[in-house]
Order: C-alpha cells, then structure tokens, then sequence
C-alpha cells in the first residue's frame, strides 16, 4: 500500500491508523504549498488534487477519509480499531466519520483559507471570527457526544479518533481557544498520548 499525505492535513488520520496496522507501506509526502496536488500524475490518481489517497497493491485507488479510515479499520479486525460491519455500533461510527467530514473539517477549512481570499484586515478578522463561532457551534454538539466517554466510540482508541485527531491539531495550529470544551480537551490529550499517534506525529514533522 501507498499513502498520499501532506504535513497538517487529514491524511493523518490515515496515516496513524496504518502505523497502528504494522503492516508494509509507503508513505509519499505532498507538498500543497508548491502545488504538487495540481500537477497533472496526482490528478489522475484525484482529480480533486486531495489527500489523503490510498494506492492499493493491485493499483486500486481509494480517497476521502472516510473511505480510507474504514477500509483500514477492518484490515485487521483483531485490533477492534472499527466495529464491525453490520452492526449498531458500526453505524456509530459511520455516525461520526461523517459528523466530522461534513460538519468539523467543512467548518475548519474557511479558517485555514480566509487569509488567501480577504486581504482588509478588518474585513479578514471579522470574517475569522464568524466562521471561528460557526466552528464553535459544531464543537458543542461534539462536546455532548463526548460526555463520559475516553474516546469517540467510548473506552477504545477507533479510527474515528485518528480522524477527530486531524482537526483538533488544526484548532491549536490556528490558535482557536477552545478551553471551554471539557470532554473535548479530555479526549484529545487521550488521543495525542497514544503512542502510535505520537511516532506518526514524528514521521510528518510535527512537533506537539
């Protein structure tokens, strides 16, 4: 297997989950700020110019984390790293895998970009600010579905942590204060402590 991935991105998530495989791969780093996810090879492997992607050993391509984290949590079930398939809590997990694509990384991506679109600084801080409440909103139904629980899913690391993983780095990396978050804060410290996400955090370079 062969992982896409670039520094700061979601392709994390992917990327701890298939260190926590110890299964043979390659990883090849991306770099979106000299634009090597628009040259003309990685767009035939995306045509969406996205990370992660995930190139299988018979030259299937899969993308969107979703997909990818799902496919890897089932590649050795014995791990428990994702229910399984068919049962009430795999549709929890799907739950939250898609809670965090459509609600927590759509309400990320405005932040990380607005500097590249409102040059006024006024106009740019007021602008931050509005989709910082917007994100703010999201965190607070995840607050809630954290209550009591050590991790996503309750008392066991999942893919949807290493998924969750992605965009709380961005919420520090940005400088979000997210203090108010109890069960959030909790949770993520449990994350950031196991030790596979730890060696993965010191393959991409990223220095807690």
């Amino acid at each position: 297997m062969k992982l896409y991935y670039a520094k700061f991105a979601s392709s994390l998530g992917a990327h701890v989950i298939l260190e926590m495989l110890g299964i043979q791969y390659t990883a090849s780093v991306v770099d979106l700020i000299k634009g090597e996810n628009r040259t003309p090879d990685f767009l035939k492997l995306n045509a969406l110019g996205n990370v992660p992607i995930l190139l299988l050993d018979d030259g299937v391509i899969l993308t969107e984390n979703s997909a990818i984290l799902q496919f890897l949590g089932d590649y050795k079930p014995e791990l428990k790293l994702i229910p399984k398939a068919g049962t009430f809590e795999r549709y929890k997990a799907i739950e939250w895998l898609g809670f965090i694509t459509s609600e927590l990384h759509k309400s990320i991506n405005p932040i990380w970009l607005i500097d590249d679109y409102v040059s006024e600084d006024k106009a740019r801080n007021e602008l931050k600010n509005k989709f910082i409440t917007l994100l703010k909103d999201k965190l607070k139904v995840a607050e809630l579905r954290l209550d009591n629980k050590d991790y996503c899913l309750g008392s066991n690391f999942s893919v949807c942590d290493a998924y969750l993983l992605t965009i709380l780095n961005s919420v520090r990396f940005l400088k979000i204060d997210i203090s108010e978050f109890k069960n959030i804060n909790y949770v993520y410290e449990n994350i950031k402590n196991n030790i596979y996400v730890k060696n993965t955090l010191k393959i991409e370079g990223i220095v807690d």
